[in-house]
Parts: structure tokens; C-alpha cells; sequence
């Protein structure tokens, strides 16, 4: 941990030192600076940077001085003893006066008539904690702590001191027996994150005390004496014996490391750093608790003091080669170490050490750099001006955030400018910690002149660090310079134009280009045998990557945040957005900044096109930079895509402050409460979850509008202007279609209920792909309420087309594909369109029946129920959706709507009703009775013959009968209206004969075997007709008659036990001519089987 000399030119201006040219020297303007001058009087003075004042004691008469301006010097002359010190103190809250404070606003102090007698000790300092103790340094070397209540107690005084370093019986021991009488405490350090307090006495020991865990305690755990000794079997070297002094203590915080607690200086620049854990223990899962006790206190390290050159010294030290330091005050906070060494009477030269940042980048190891700065008159307190960084320091709720508080390179774009405050007998000195970004200001206010410094820089901080500052610069973010707003106006640096010019020229011409990494395998070279071919991938710019890193940067406090924060009102839990709209404000301006870089630089906003430049290449090396190109240009463009989601995910979240964003909350689902308890900002830009539980809140935002009959076009307006990606304009569509909806349900007059649903309808139509199952099915309820039933056969139908544009249901459902196939899904989303559809045909039905009965003369309701009825079955046979067709009319079938289904007159139901990939009989009979509806009676004809004839149903007789005969009655209708006579005649003949066949096989067999006629009886006849084939035997369809009813009673006599009546030889003979007399390919076959059996078995 060496120092890091600083005779190079680019370390000597490093932004991480105390530069001159950013002092400011405030003089003391009053006449009492000429009694402090000359010390005519007992004089104290100290800082207050909290409320931008110093405080400056003459004898008994405090003054404030207001630095700021030098304008404000507050006189107080209330006391009659001489002051010693003044501390600043928060007050304990509910007792003291707790009102808010303006550090730049008008001084008003209070009497608070509290007061203690100090018997004869003066407190030489003052320190406060935050919950309201105040802890004193008498100069009889004890500590004591001051209490005070509202009022007096019973046992207690209102104001009372208490000393904290003795016990109840050190007042009883003698003088002479006291020991350790020159041992005497005076400094005080608090560490209000770990509660410790530290004192510090003359003799360079060091005590630790508890607080405790609520601050209330007062535990002394170690005292560490013999750090001379210690220190020197660190680091003998830089240790005098005679010289070893500790000045001053500063707590080390834990954000800044997890291992030192405490830093102390002496006076010969030295700084040890003490621990209150071992390294081990840091880092133990199980230690989280910041602020318990600690295990132990010691010395770890030990720092040299800085070597000052006598280049660097600038004559302020004697010409040798490490002039003796003589610290006498010095402070530490947040990495940045300032010492007052006292070179004369008349001048201090004030020391400043700060971490050398680019020896972290290039892990070269922690180093610092020393800058010194001469300093008129003696130096009596150094303190840094409050800012944000000291309070992220002291706020220890993220501990992931170190690098942000140790990282230089980092904390710039978080932090402003950091300020540190130096008060002599001649005024205030400001001082401004530079940083790279500061450094990288003053290079570009020369850029012209000395160029290559900024090269130099680019090549020392890495391409990526340095466009990532420019872009800070050239975007305007307001901790790039020292313009921050809020900063007092002795601290604030307005920007310059040329200075943001040059950054921008800087981030084009130093960012360099992509490249490919790797060997790049080339498709015209054969490569060496065994060696793989690695295929390169693209090394992005300095430029890209400084974009990522400060788009990073940018967002990095709100990324990985929840959305909302649950909070406990009364009995009930509720959640709130977890941002301030000024943190969101603030971070949504850097970015539309940055995405105003972008707009204005199109090269990298806009997708790679064939047609480019760098895409048009020739050789193979081309190729591959013009490749490198293209796949930098297409980072670029999703990185833009990126930033412009996050600037609508911020302003959604801030138009949300507008309205009651905890109670539209409460109104969704529980799972999407939960849900949206756990979402970070990061899950809301980029994961379909968290656009979805947006899109829920969006939905219920404006539906609470609707509900309080409020006008939603501003707020749609608003949402598609500052966050479309969050409300689209199908969302907008959506919602005004609700909107309509809502109204027509409120409004008492038919026809504007009428016109409002149907313009409610037509925006429903227009977003119907984005309606899903649980929207439509609240929709089809709402049109249901006010009697809009063709509405929704008409939005059911469109969502279903919708829902599948490429008909893949329709092939399901043909093929009868099996449950795992990728279309069931689609099928079975149209089917639950089509249910809901039904089920609005359904109510539609009910409701005109209802109307019908209870209907009144002219009334206007029933009109509009029976209207909406005729309607909805308009829509339905005008929709050319066969596979609706097919299950609507599969479902009136099953409701026994036989009467409405054959009312459908559609180009579907015959093919819905010959379709049968199972034998149905219910729509065999439907068919035939839907071609005698339709007047096709030859089909009705047809179909009624081929049910009597079918094997496939189990038909009796007399339903084979009936067939039969409105087969018969329908063809001769069919022939009084045609002229077609021969194939009229020869339809009746058959028909006849059908009707003849099923006679006979239904009686003769049967009727004769109950009689007591034998089989071979039976056969005989049979045959004996088969010979002699007299009329109506004659024909084919006789033939065939008399051999199926042989078949049959043949089968029978095989069915009987008893078969010796009938010869086998004569049966195989007769089937062997019957089989080759048969022309009914079935009859043969069954002919065939029966003779097979016959001769295997007998």
C-alpha cells in the first residue's frame, strides 16, 4: 500500500487529488475578526457546515457566521461566563424544539431555559447522536453526558449531568489516591451505524463503548493503551517514541469497509486503522446485525505519512528531503483523509489523500494520491459539507452498494461534487475533491489545444469509463459538473457549451470500433488437422459499452427496487409505490436526456439494413468488421429499446401518484396483489409477468374511472403519450369499448342503449385478438344484463377467428386427432367461444319466451327482447364458420332443439348430418326429415330406404316398416312434381321389394318355426322357389332375396342343437350354387363363412 509517486503529468492532475483551482477562500468580514486576529481575547471557533455557519467565540459572546455570502454574522451575547465550545445537536424528539431547518434560510435561536452547573469544569468539546444524547469532554479529563426531559420529575431534574468515565465512589476517594491524574480524555468520536463511542485521552489510549442496541446504553468494553508500542511492530520505521501523539479519531463506516471501524492520526501524519472483528468474522453469514457489540478491538494497519517532494511542496516546506510534519488537526470522511501541518506562525499547509482510482481499475492494488495546499493564518477545523454521499454513507439499509460509495468512478454519477470546509483565524477555504469526470472537464476546455491529453485520459480510465463521462457531460447530468442543483451558490460552476461540444467529439472520435476476438474461421481455408475451428464473437466499441455502462449507472437505483412497499393503516395492510416521484423525476430526466443522444444519433437507434456501408464488403476481413458492425448495431438498438420502455415504466409509475394507487390496488385479484409485491422495476420493464400485472392495474384504473362515471379520455391520452408500451392502442380501443358498455347499462332510453352497445360492440370487434377467455366471458355477461344477445353471438364468433386465423381447429376437428396434438388447445378455445355463444342463444330463447307470455300491448321492451332474438339467429346462419355450424348444431340436438336446429336453413347441416364418423341414428332421422323440410324428397327417399335396409342400427321391424313406407310415400310425391319416369318406376319397384323383403324375413322364418315347421321343412320351400323362380322370384333382387333369407335360416338351424333334420351334404351342395348364383358381394361372403364352418365341423 504504497503511495503513488506523482512526477508523471497525468498522475500530478488526477482527479482523484485537492486541486487549487477549485478553492474558494471566504473572509471573515466583521469587525471581531480583528480581536481573533490579534488574540486579544479568549477566542473558540469551530464549523457548523450543517447549517452553513461557523461559530466563533470571543470571551462570553458567540458569533455565527454565515459563509455562504458573509452577510448573515449572528451576534449572542446571553452569557456571562466564558464560552469554550459549541456543539450542534439534534434534539430528542417531542422535547426539544425539533422544527425543520434551512441550512440557507434566516438563523433564529431559541431560549430553551435549560441549564446545569459544570462545578468548575469547562467542556472542552461537544458531540451528539441521532436519537438526541449528547456526550461532553470536560477538561478535568472525564466524560459526561447531558440529559434533559420536557419538565422536572419526581425524582429527576429537567436538565441534569451525568459523568460517564467514573463511578458512584470516585468522588469519595482522596486526591492523593486518585491515580492516572494527567490521563485525560479529549476527543470523542460516534459511530451511529455500529453504536460506539470512541474517546480519546492525552495519553494515545482509546476506549470503546457500547450504546447499545437502541442507543440508550453505556458499555465499556476495551481500552487500548500502548499503541506507540504497537504501532512500531507494524510499521517501526515511521515511529518516534518521543513524538507519538494521536491527535484525532474518525469512525470508519460500514459501507466503506467491513473489517476497519476507527482511523487515528497522529501528529506526524501517521493513520492507524483499528478493527473490531477479525476478517473471518466480517464475512460470516450469520454477523448482520451492524450494531451488536463488538468481539474485539485492535490494530491491523498502519498508513506512513504522505511523502511530500519538494516539487510537490512548492517552497512550503524546507529544502529537505522528508521535512518533519507537525499535524495538529486533521479529518477523515468517506476515503478522503485532509491534515493542517503547521509549517510557521503565520501559514498551515493543509494535506489531502484520496484513493487513486485507475490503480483500481487496473488492479494494481489500493494506492493514494497527495496533493498539499498552503493555507493562511492556523487552522481550527476541517469538516465536509453534507451532501447525498454522506448520507448513503450513513444509511446502512443496502449493503451491496460499496462499490458506489469506494468506487471514484462510480460514485461520480451518483454524487455531486464533494466539498470540504477549512476554518482559520482569517476565514473559510473551500476545497473540492476532484473527480475523473472534473478532471476530464478541465482536459475538454482545451480540447483544441492539447488533444492528445484526452487521448492520454481515454487510454488511463479505458475506452468504456471515459464515453460513459462524456455521455454524463454531453447529456447534461447534473452531478457532471459542479452545477448540481441545491448546491450552495459558492459551490456551484455553471456547464460551458464548448465543454459538452468536445464530449460528444471525444465519445465519437476516442470510442473506437467493434472487432472480432478469436481465431475467425475462414469458409475458403482449410484448417490444420486436429486444431479446432473457434468461431470468433464480436468485441463491442468503447462507445457501446460506455452507453450500456451509464444507461447501467442511470438505472441502477431503481433496478433491482420493489414496486411498492406494503405499509400498515389501521387494521388493514396496504401497498404503495416504493419510489419518491422526485427520485423517479430525477431518473427519468437523465434518461430522456440520453434518449435525446440517441434520436439525435440515429446510427444508433435504427436496425443494421442491407443497404449499409459497412455491410457491403468485399474481402474476408471486411466481411468480418462489417459483421462486428451489424452486431454492435443491433446491441445498440435493443439498448435503446431498452431505455425507452424504462422512461414509460417511470412516467406509468408516476401517473400513478395521481390517482389512488393503494386503493385500485386492493381491487385486484389476491395472487395479483402478491404478485405485484414482489415485482422489481427491473420485472416490470422486462418480463411478460410484470407487463401483464401493469396492463391488471391499467384495466382496473379505468374501470374505477367508468365506475365514478368519470371520462376516461384523459387518462387513456395520457397513458398512450408517456407510456403507449403500457397501454397500447388496441388497450385504448379496449377500453373505450368498456366505457360504452358501462354507459348503455346506466341509460334508461332503448335507442341510445342500442346505439351505445353497438358502438360498444364494433370497438370490441376491432381488439378481439386481444381479448382472452375471462374479458370475453364478463363482456357476454354485461351484454347479457341489457338484453344484447346478438351482440354476443357476434363478438363470440369474431373472437373465435380471431383466436385462430389459420383454421387449425377446423383439421382437428376432421381428423379426430388425439389429446396431446398442438391444435387441441386452439380447438378447445373456439369451443369455449362457441359455448358462450350458445349460451347467449340460450338466454336469447328464454327471454322471448318470457316476453311472449308477459307481453303487453306497444311494449317497448318486449319489441326489443324479440328484435335482439330474430337477430341473433340472423347472426348465426349468416356466420361461414363451419366448425360453429357443426357444434351449434351438435348442442341443439343435445338440448332436444330438434324444431330450431332443422329451422336452420344453412349450407352446413347436410354436410353437419352426413358427417358420421360413428353411426348416429338421431341424425339419420334428422337428415331424411331435413330433405322432406327442404322439399328434396328423392333424398328423403333414399335416406329412409337405407335405414330399413341397415345392419348398422338396432331397428325392429316395425321401425324397418315405417321406413319402408315413407320411403314409398315420398318418392311418389317426388314423381307427381318430375318426369324422370324410368328411374321413378324402377326406385318404387325396388322400394316395393324392400317392403316385400322385410315382410318375409320378419315373418315367414319365424311365424313358421313357432308353428312346429322343421328346418328342412323350411328349407325345402325355399329352395323349391330358388328352382323353379316363378314371379316375383324371378328378378336379381328376388334371387338375392330368397338366398339372404336361406343364409338366415341356416344360420338359425346352426344355432339349434339338434341338427340331424337336414343333410349336410345337401346344405354344402344347395350353398355352393347358391354362391355362385349371388350377386350381393355381402350374402356371398356370409354364404362362404357358413359352408367353411359346415365342412370343418362335420
Amino acid at each position: 500500500m504504497n503511495s503513488i509517486p506523482t512526477s508523471l503529468e497525468l498522475l500530478k492532475n488526477s482527479c482523484s487529488h485537492i486541486d487549487n483551482a477549485l478553492t474558494k477562500d471566504l473572509k471573515l468580514a466583521h469587525k471581531s475578526s480583528e480581536s481573533i486576529l490579534t488574540l486579544q481575547c479568549k477566542c473558540f471557533m469551530g464549523l457548523f457546515p450543517e447549517i452553513n455557519r461557523a461559530w466563533i467565540t470571543i470571551d462570553h459572546r458567540l458569533f455565527l457566521w454565515n459563509f455562504e455570502d458573509g452577510s448573515d454574522f449572528y451576534v449572542f451575547e446571553g452569557q456571562e461566563q466564558v464560552i469554550v465550545s459549541v456543539g450542534l445537536v439534534k434534539p430528542i424528539p417531542g422535547v426539544a424544539f425539533d422544527e425543520p431547518h434551512n441550512p440557507r434560510s434566516e438563523l433564529t435561536l431559541y431560549l430553551t431555559h435549560m441549564s446545569i452547573p459544570s462545578d468548575n469544569v469547562s467542556m472542552t468539546s461537544i458531540v451528539g447522536t441521532s436519537n438526541g444524547r449528547i456526550f461532553m469532554c470536560g477538561n478535568n479529563g472525564h466524560i459526561y453526558e447531558l440529559q434533559y426531559q420536557a419538565a422536572d420529575g419526581w425524582f429527576t431534574r429537567k436538565c441534569r449531568k451525568i459523568n460517564r468515565s467514573s463511578n458512584a465512589y470516585t468522588n469519595l476517594i482522596p486526591t492523593f489516591l486518585k491515580l492516572n491524574q494527567d490521563e485525560r480524555i479529549v476527543s470523542i468520536a460516534v459511530d451511529e451505524i455500529r453504536h460506539l463511542l470512541y474517546t480519546l485521552t492525552n495519553k494515545s489510549n482509546i476506549e470503546v463503548i457500547y450504546l447499545g442496541e437502541n442507543m440508550n446504553d453505556f458499555q465499556r468494553l476495551f481500552k487500548l493503551t500502548d499503541l506507540c508500542r504497537q504501532t512500531s511492530d507494524i510499521s517501526s520505521e515511521f515511529v518516534d517514541p518521543k513524538n507519538f501523539q494521536i491527535i484525532s479519531i474518525h469512525t470508519i463506516l460500514p459501507l466503506e469497509s467491513k473489517i476497519l471501524n476507527l482511523v487515528a492520526v497522529t501528529s506526524t501524519g501517521l493513520r492507524l486503522y483499528f478493527s473490531g472483528s477479525s476478517p473471518v468474522q466480517s464475512y460470516m453469514p450469520f454477523r448482520n446485525r451492524v450494531n451488536a457489540p463488538p468481539e474485539n478491538f485492535r490494530l491491523i494497519h498502519v498508513r506512513p505519512p504522505p511523502i511530500i517532494n519538494q516539487e510537490q511542496s512548492n517552497g512550503y516546506y524546507p529544502r529537505i528531503s522528508n521535512p518533519q510534519m507537525a499535524i495538529h488537526i486533521a479529518d477523515y470522511s468517506g476515503g478522503v483523509f485532509l491534515a493542517s501541518n503547521a509549517v510557521s506562525e503565520e501559514m498551515d499547509v493543509l494535506i489531502g489523500m484520496a484513493p487513486y482510482m485507475p490503480s483500481v481499475i487496473h488492479e494494481q492494488g489500493f494506492s493514494e494520491l497527495v496533493s498539499t495546499i498552503p493555507i493562511e493564518g492556523k487552522t481550527w477545523a476541517i469538516a465536509e459539507v453534507p451532501n447525498s454521499f454522506i448520507a448513503k454513507l450513513l444509511d446502512n439499509k443496502n449493503n451491496d452498494d460499496v462499490d458506489l460509495i469506494c468506487n471514484e468512478l462510480v460514485s461520480q454519477h451518483f454524487f455531486p461534487v464533494r466539498h470540504f470546509l477549512v476554518l482559520t483565524n482569517s476565514g473559510v477555504t473551500v476545497l473540492a475533491q476532484q473527480r475523473p469526470i472534473d478532471y476530464l472537464n478541465s482536459l475538454l476546455e482545451n480540447y483544441d489545444e492539447d488533444p492528445n491529453s484526452i487521448r492520454s485520459f481515454f487510454d488511463f480510465y479505458t475506452p468504456e469509463q471515459a464515453c460513459a463521462m462524456c455521455l454524463a457531460i454531453t447529456c447534461g447530468h447534473p452531478y457532471a459538473t459542479n452545477s448540481t442543483p441545491g448546491l450552495p451558490s459558492y459551490l456551484s460552476i455553471a456547464p460551458s457549451m464548448p465543454v459538452i461540444d468536445a464530449a460528444k467529439r471525444c465519445f465519437f472520435e476516442f470510442g473506437g470500433y467493434p472487432t472480432f476476438t478469436g481465431r475467425p474461421f475462414r469458409n475458403d481455408v482449410v484448417s490444420d488437422v486436429g486444431r479446432p475451428l473457434t468461431v470468433p464473437e464480436p468485441v463491442f466499441s468503447g462507445k457501446h459499452n460506455g452507453l450500456v455502462l451509464y444507461l447501467t449507472r442511470l438505472l441502477r437505483s431503481i433496478w433491482k427496487q420493489n414496486i411498492t412497499k406494503k405499509i400498515n393503516k389501521g387494521n388493514k395492510k396496504k401497498q404503495e409505490i416504493s419510489f419518491t416521484d422526485q427520485d423517479l423525476l430525477t431518473v427519468q430526466k437523465n434518461l430522456s436526456a440520453l434518449n435525446q443522444f440517441f434520436v439525435q444519433n440515429p446510427q444508433f437507434s435504427s436496425l443494421p439494413h442491407p443497404t449499409d456501408e459497412t455491410l457491403r464488403a468485399a474481402s474476408f476481413q471486411e466481411k468480418l468488421e462489417a459483421d462486428a458492425f451489424q452486431a454492435e448495431k443491433q446491441s445498440l438498438y435493443a439498448l435503446h429499446q431498452l431505455l425507452e420502455n424504462c422512461i414509460q415504466a417511470i412516467s406509468f409509475l408516476l401517473l400513478l401518484f395521481d390517482y389512488d394507487f393503494s386503493g385500485i390496488i386492493q381491487n385486484l385479484p389476491e395472487q395479483t396483489q402478491n404478485e405485484l409485491s414482489e415485482l422489481t422495476f427491473e420485472s416490470l420493464v422486462c418480463t411478460p409477468k410484470g407487463r401483464a400485472i401493469a396492463r391488471n392495474i391499467v384495466a382496473e384504473l379505468i374501470n374505477k374511472q367508468i365506475d365514478e362515471h368519470i371520462g376516461i379520455d384523459v387518462l387513456s391520452d395520457l397513458l398512450q403519450q408517456n407510456c403507449p408500451s403500457f397501454c397500447t392502442a388496441d388497450d385504448v380501443i379496449f377500453y373505450r369499448a368498456v366505457e360504452y358498455l358501462q354507459k348503455a347499462k346506466n341509460t334508461q332510453n332503448l335507442l341510445e342503449r342500442e346505439k351505445l352497445l353497438n358502438e360498444s360492440l364494433k370497438f370490441f370487434t376491432k381488439v378481439a385478438n386481444q381479448i382472452d377467455q375471462e374479458k370475453l366471458t364478463s363482456i357476454v355477461e354485461s351484454f347479457k344484463s341489457v338484453n344484447y344477445y346478438h351482440g354476443i353471438i357476434e363478438l363470440s364468433l369474431i373472437c373465435a377467428q380471431e383466436w385462430d386465423p389459420s383454421d387449425l381447429a377446423k383439421s382437428c376437428y376432421d381428423e379426430n386427432v388425439p389429446e396431446n396434438d398442438y391444435r387441441i388447445d386452439i380447438l378447445k378455445k373456439r369451443k369455449y367461444c362457441y359455448a358462450l355463444a350458445f349460451n347467449g342463444l340460450e338466454a336469447a330463447n328464454i327471454a322471448a319466451a318470457n316476453a311472449s307470455i308477459n307481453k303487453q300491448p306497444g311494449s317497448a321492451v318486449t319489441e326489443a327482447i324479440l328484435r335482439s332474438q330474430s337477430k341473433t339467429k340472423e347472426k348465426i346462419l349468416a356466420s361461414q364458420d363451419i366448425l360453429f355450424h357443426y357444434h351449434i348444431y351438435q348442442w341443439l340436438i343435445e338440448q332436444g332443439s330438434i324444431d330450431q336446429l332443422l329451422e336452420f336453413n344453412t349450407p352446413f347441416l347436410e354436410e353437419f348430418l352426413l358427417k358420421n364418423p360413428t353411426p348416429d341414428l338421431e341424425k339419420a332421422n334428422l337428415l331424411w326429415r331435413y330433405y322432406v323440410r327442404n322439399k328434396q324428397l328423392l333424398k328423403a327417399a333414399n335416406t329412409l330406404e337405407q335405414l330399413a335396409e341397415t345392419d348398422e342400427f338396432d331397428i325392429d321391424l316395425q321401425q324397418r316398416l315405417e321406413y319402408l313406407s315413407l320411403a314409398v310415400t315420398h318418392a311418389k310425391g317426388y314423381a307427381t312434381n318430375n318426369k324422370d319416369s324410368n328411374v321413378l318406376c324402377n326406385m318404387l319397384e325396388n322400394l316395393e321389394y324392400q317392403e316385400m323383403n322385410v315382410i318375409e324375413r320378419g315373418w315367414v322364418i319365424n311365424i313358421m318355426r313357432e308353428v312346429g315347421v322343421t328346418y328342412l321343412a323350411l328349407f325345402e320351400v325355399f329352395n323349391e322357389i330358388y328352382e323353379k323362380r316363378n314371379s316375383p322370384w324371378h328378378s336379381e333382387v328376388g334371387i338375392n332375396f330368397l338366398i339372404e333369407n336361406i343364409c338366415i335360416l341356416v344360420k338359425e338351424w346352426l344355432k339349434n342343437e339338434n341338427r340331424i333334420d337336414i343333410p349336410i351334404k345337401l346344405i354344402d351342395e344347395a350353398l355352393t350354387k347358391y354362391i355362385m348364383q349371388c350377386s350381393n358381394s355381402t350374402v356371398e361372403e356370409e354364404l362362404k363363412s357358413i359352408q367353411k364352418h359346415i365342412r370343418d365341423f362335420y
